[in-house]
């Protein structure tokens, strides 16, 4: 396949998969059927099966790919340790800002799928299980902890938790009261962590040399 052609097969694949995102946010996975996906994509129904085998593999995808949470993390991916860490705090603040609600509360899949994933096929569960992981294992590099550790599974929670919490309120002050406690106790979670210690060259050359010579 030229690159061309390749180009054009991606670009159309991505409208896909953005015109399913709107779909499942706004209708769900049962009302979002496949017709109505590909006539917000501007595309033929015929189009759909070149790209993806099914709308439960569709789903699945956007899941697992439409995540701005993970998104922003991986942004932080040239920082330093200690960077990482403040840029992750940054990130949440971000993420839980009142401000943000009517964007995020629109583009997160883990805020606003979970529930459709939770009745959906093994396959739908597994990808939603995999952008959790991602995201966990997002937050622990450079930090001195594991994807494992119960701090970071919990200040994911409280974060997604409280997000889709605010978007079923009508009041905006409950919306930034729910939003503005979870953001206090998701930064108090993340400042506990401690970033890994790296050694300066200076340091890693010693012992470069103390093992040549040993």
């Amino acid at each position: 396949m030229s690159s061309r052609k390749a180009r054009h097969n991606e670009k159309i694949r991505q409208r896909i998969l953005d015109a399913a995102a709107v779909a499942f946010r706004e209708k769900g996975y049962a009302g979002a059927n496949i017709d109505r996906i590909m006539d917000g994509a501007g595309l033929t129904r015929g189009a759909f099966y070149a790209h993806f085998r099914s709308k439960t593999a569709l789903f699945a995808e956007v899941i697992e790919t439409d995540q701005p949470l993970l998104t922003w993390l991986r942004g932080r991916s040239q920082a330093a340790p200690d960077m990482l860490g403040s840029g992750m705090r940054q990130v949440f603040r971000r993420y839980l800002d009142p401000e943000n609600l009517p964007v995020i509360a629109r583009t997160c899949a883990l805020a606003c799928l979970c529930r459709d994933a939770s009745l959906g096929s093994d396959d739908v569960q597994e990808a939603h299980e995999q952008a959790v992981r991602a995201t966990v294992a997002e937050m622990a590099r450079g930090q001195g902890a594991t994807p494992e550790d119960p701090t970071l599974m919990a200040a994911l929670v409280l974060a997604v938790g409280s997000v889709s919490l605010a978007a079923g309120c009508r009041s905006d002050d409950v919306r930034r009261n729910i939003l503005n406690a979870a953001s206090e106790q998701v930064q108090s979670l993340l400042s506990d962590l401690k970033a890994e210690d790296q050694p300066t060259p200076g340091r890693a050359f010693r012992r470069e040399a103390e093992t040549e010579l040993s």
